[in-house]
């Protein structure tokens, strides 16, 4: 991919590609070692970004783009929330318990995309996960 990333083949653009997988990098192991920690501990069914795609208002989340996808039925837990580049955090998350499974939006059918919207209640309030 490097070589891809670089104008021309000049120092600064392979510099810059080098700076960028490296960061991707990081940032691809500390979302593993967060989704690790996450099943290890607490069980969770899916883990997702707690961001647009979770409404705060109605309480529901459209597993659009999981780390982790496993069809959470009701009663189980779903980690919102993602990783960070800390030192000693590796990830910000808090737990919602599945109350309802709702039938495919008119959106995600005409997409192509399975129904993974459910609604939730709080489990945990937000936490960090350590880095071990």
């Amino acid at each position: 991919m490097t070589d891809e990333l670089t104008h021309n083949g000049s120092a600064a653009g392979r510099s810059f590609a080098q700076a960028y997988e490296a960061a991707r990098d990081r940032q691809q192991a500390n979302l593993s070692d967060c989704v690790a920690q996450l099943l290890a501990h607490h069980h969770v069914a899916a883990v997702h970004p707690d961001d647009g795609w979770v409404d705060r208002r109605t309480n529901t989340v459209t597993l659009t783009y999981p780390a982790l996808f496993a069809e959470p039925e009701i009663g189980d837990l779903i980690a919102l929330g993602s990783e960070t580049t800390g030192d000693q955090v590796i990830g910000r998350f808090r737990l919602v318990r599945v109350t309802r499974r709702h039938p495919a939006s008119a959106l995600l059918e005409a997409a192509g995309l399975p129904a993974r919207t459910y609604s939730f209640e709080e489990a945990t309030p937000p936490f960090d996960l350590l880095r071990l």
